[in-house]
């Protein structure tokens, strides 16, 4: 195998060696994508709560009902 020949050989190997690190990157990236919207819904689900809790909390406390928040 002369050297012209290494040099393709080593390239093409490079080249899958790339393809893939590029799949397993997107592959992070949508992982990324997943876990940013999970966190966004976890976020609006808490302050949904929060505003269910202060409800109540106002409930209570109108009713002259103590709970102990």
């Amino acid at each position: 195998m002369n050297n012209e020949e290494k040099i393709l050989k080593l390239l093409e190997n490079m080249q899958s060696q790339v393809n893939e690190n590029t799949q397993v990157l997107k592959a992070l990236e949508h992982k990324v994508d997943i876990i940013k919207a999970e966190q966004d819904n976890m976020k609006h689900e808490l302050t949904r709560i929060s505003e269910d809790t202060k409800s109540i909390k106002n409930l209570c406390c109108n009713n002259n009902f103590s709970i102990g928040f």
